[in-house]
């Protein structure tokens, strides 16, 4: 129980910290890292299954990663992909992620978090709201993270 309000203390900070600056201190992720692994493991009867989730996941989110990597890098010819396009918070909360969800609902998880960055852009641009040019992926993920471990939960899936 306390391990999973630290991670949530963790997940709120990195949303409060990627609204607010579009930058998360590291210690923030090597922490959420460390408990997130730590509150699974402690949270599943299966812990099998849960290292072949997680490495499913893993490969899965490579996978995409070297793909959209390579389409800036070669059709954009954006050579700044990392930094510039998508953060290294943006990468760590997905690395983080892989451990939360199966991996049908982590594909889930990234189409909704693409999706909701989406649609916060076209909100913020259409009132004027953001300062910032850049995205805050990671903070939304970690809310959507956040949302899924409510469900969870209430059982809202029937689990």
């Amino acid at each position: 129980m306390w391990l999973e309000f630290l991670c949530w203390i963790l997940l709120l900070s990195v949303s409060f910290f990627d609204f607010k600056d579009r930058s998360i201190p590291l210690i923030i992720f090597v922490l959420l890292t460390l408990f997130s692994v730590a509150q699974q493991l402690y949270s599943t009867t299966y812990w099998q299954l849960f290292i072949l989730n997680t490495g499913i996941n893993l490969a899965l989110f490579i996978i995409q990663l070297t793909v959209v990597y390579l389409w800036f890098k070669y059709k954009k010819k954006f050579s700044r992909f990392f930094n510039k396009a998508f953060g290294w918070g943006d990468v760590w909360i997905l690395m983080i992620a892989t451990l939360y969800f199966e991996p049908i609902r982590f594909i889930w998880f990234i189409i909704a978090a693409g999706i909701s960055s989406i649609i916060y852009t076209l909100v913020c641009q259409y009132f004027k709201l953001n300062k910032y040019t850049l995205i805050p992926f990671a903070g939304i993920a970690s809310i959507l993270i956040m949302i899924y471990q409510v469900a969870l939960k209430i059982n809202l899936y029937g689990i």
